[in-house]
């Protein structure tokens, strides 16, 4: 067992799904990231008919699919709150998040669970370098494309691992 397992463990799903299954869900999961992305880049919102499907989805499903669900929602709500608390958190007059970026990680936690750690450091990598190049452009960042490349990279991480 590698020493990176606990990363790409939560890909592996109980005994007796189907890997089909598995496949679909992850191709559906990651093109609603992908759709959160787009629509954050064009008009700056993640919208909620596509964030509360995912969590509501995911809460039903974990329980159904993983053997260590407890974790994904332990993970969930420990990672929700601390992104709604930076929601309302204030610096030079701008929030630091929006609420649909707070819902779309926590989408993303109750996903990937333990997973969820790499993806967070991947999409705050990726928005520091944007952020970086955006300081001289005076423009805007956006977190919803970081959120699901981040998830997306995890999906397929979790993928390559479980095949």
């Amino acid at each position: 067992m590698s020493q990176y397992a606990i990363f790409y463990d939560w890909a592996q799903p109980r005994h007796g799904i189907p890997t089909i299954l598995m496949i679909v869900l992850g191709v559906i999961v990651a093109a609603a990231f992908a759709y959160c992305a787009w629509t954050d880049i064009r008009s700056t919102l993640i919208m909620n008919y596509v964030t509360y499907p995912l969590i509501l989805g995911s809460l039903i499903a974990a329980p159904l699919l993983w053997e260590d669900w407890v974790s994904h929602l332990i993970i969930a709500g420990v990672f929700g709150i601390l992104f709604l608390g930076l929601a309302y958190m204030k610096i030079g007059g701008n929030y630091m998040f929006g609420m649909g970026d707070t819902k779309l990680y926590t989408a993303a936690a109750l996903i990937l669970g333990l997973g969820f750690i790499p993806c967070m450091l991947i999409s705050c990598l990726t928005s520091m370098l944007h952020a970086s190049a955006l300081r001289r452009m005076h423009g805007k960042l956006i977190m919803g494309p970081h959120i699901a490349l981040g998830t997306i990279i995890m999906l397929a991480v979790g993928a390559l691992a479980a095949a």
